[in-house]
């Protein structure tokens, strides 16, 4: 009988552990899960904000002819102001600590430009581009 105490014993411990082993293994794979998905999503965002941004850039850069062409970019850069600051809002808390300093401070510049002063427009977005486009693949922790 003693021995059939000791085989019990071990099977319940070998059932313990491979339950233990099962939860830790499920609570580290929901974690990886949840950081991925966390990771996915700010590169997600930060693509859309690209797309906008050089697609707003560009709407400013591309050149027009006709009557009123010279009044075009102060109109193109008003109409996307408003969507601007959206996707600023959506994207803003990707970045921690340093980097969201420094982003902050760069897209403060964009909405004060002077609307008819087109290069110092374009230079505020592509310097918000850049700083965007060489944090996208990095986690932004300071």
């Amino acid at each position: 009988m003693n021995n059939f105490n000791q085989i019990l014993l071990e099977a319940i411990k070998l059932a313990l552990a491979g339950i233990a082993g099962g939860l830790i293994g499920a609570r580290a794979n929901d974690r990886f899960a949840r950081i991925r998905d966390r990771d996915a999503g700010m590169a997600n965002r930060r693509r859309e904000f690209l797309v906008f941004m050089k697609s707003w850039r560009g709407d400013l850069e591309r050149p027009r002819f006709g009557s009123g062409s010279e009044d075009a970019a102060p109109k193109i850069f008003l109409d996307g102001l408003l969507a601007w600051h959206g996707f600023v809002a959506l994207i803003c808390d990707d970045f921690t600590g340093e980097s969201r300093i420094k982003f902050d401070e760069l897209v403060a510049i964009v909405p004060k430009c002077y609307v008819h002063d087109k290069n110092k427009i374009l230079k505020a977005m592509n310097d918000v581009i850049a700083y965007v486009e060489i944090r996208q693949n990095k986690r932004c922790d300071g």
